[in-house]
């Protein structure tokens, strides 16, 4: 078993290099901007609460997520790539947190009761890893215990996390969900086939 204060981290720091026409995370869908949906579904969670890394078009960012309990840090490194992100969010809450869920902006498909899901398999097993998707192919949402705190910081340039799942698979879990929840947006062609329900 496993208990204690979970913090979502939001990644919004990205540079959406492969997106023709500017910031996707500030792109409109299903009526509003695509960061801000995915944060309003942060916040629907059973988090304790939301830390968004912003970076690139950092002011842009916050306005679009203005009047929700959102806090924000700025990561001055975001063009080095994820792992700056990861580390800079980490970081930040390490003192307070016994554990992180890992959240991508342009995932706005991923609902509420998939990170309830996530919290509860690492509140039950008392995990150092719980991830959606596979064991080939882990996928955020990823939740990430204390111990693993000190690799998270030590990320760095584009580096993600995979490496400190993959060397912790034998405390890791999966939580399985519906594959069109795991949809991201990282291209312009991504866009016509992802219309929000």
């Amino acid at each position: 078993m496993s208990s204690g204060v979970v913090v979502g981290l939001l990644l919004a720091a990205g540079e959406s290099r492969r997106m023709r026409g500017g910031n996707k995370l500030l792109r409109e869908w299903g009526g509003e901007p695509l960061i801000r949906r995915t944060a309003k579904t942060a916040l629907g969670s059973q988090l304790d609460s939301v830390l968004a890394v912003v970076g690139h078009q950092a002011d842009a960012i916050q306005k679009a997520l203005e009047g929700l309990e959102i806090e924000f840090v700025l990561n001055p490194r975001y063009a080095e790539g994820m792992g700056s992100s990861l580390s800079a969010g980490v970081e930040r809450v390490r003192e307070r947190a016994d554990a992180v869920v890992i959240l991508l902006g342009d995932m706005p498909r991923i609902q509420s009761s998939t990170i309830d899901s996530v919290l509860a398999r690492w509140r039950q097993r008392g995990l150092s890893v719980v991830h959606c998707g596979s064991i080939a192919s882990p996928s955020p949402p990823t939740l990430f215990s204390q111990e693993l705190f000190a690799d998270l910081v030590a990320l760095s340039g584009d580096q993600g996390a995979r490496s400190i799942i993959e060397s912790n698979d034998e405390r890791s879990g999966i939580v399985s969900v519906e594959p069109f929840e795991l949809y991201d947006f990282d291209e312009s062609s991504d866009w016509p086939d992802a219309e929000a329900p």
